[in-house]
């Protein structure tokens, strides 16, 4: 058997493997935006976007000591004061040989009087049939009047 040509060929194989395994992957990713640097108001907005997500089951927001959770659509699910959750759009995208992917933005409101003053982290995670993805931004809460 010839040597030469048994490498070129388990080579090939190896990376039609490697491109087999990569295309399964499952991944998502989330992105949280604050919509600007300033924190005047009584209402601090952030934009997120879920980039190839499938099927999302929860949406599980936290700030402070609360904890909220949300369906794919925006709806609360249980008990939520002081969060809100706004689907704004879903997009999908379709890549052929049965490959599809959907985008979601939410607009997510915290209302800034739910916390005392001080500083916080805002995260959004995200659970889907793929896993769970989360993505966090930082909040500060001044007295009033400061």
């Amino acid at each position: 058997m010839d040597k030469t040509r048994l490498i070129p060929g388990v080579i090939t194989m190896a990376v039609v493997i490697a491109l087999v395994i990569a295309g399964s992957a499952n991944a998502f990713s989330v992105d949280l935006q604050p919509d600007s640097k300033d924190t005047a108001g009584q209402k601090l907005n952030f934009h997120t976007t879920l980039e190839d997500a499938h099927n999302v089951s929860n949406i599980e927001i936290k700030v402070g000591s609360i904890t909220c959770n949300f369906d794919q659509e925006g709806n609360v699910i249980g008990a939520c004061t002081g969060v809100e959750l706004k689907k704004l759009s879903e997009n999908t995208n379709n890549f052929g040989y049965g490959k599809t992917s959907k985008n979601f933005q939410y607009k997510v409101t915290v209302d800034r009087s739910a916390l005392t003053p001080g500083s916080y982290t805002l995260v959004f995670k995200a659970t889907t049939d793929q896993g769970t993805s989360s993505d966090s931004a930082a909040l500060t809460v001044k007295a009033k009047g400061k």
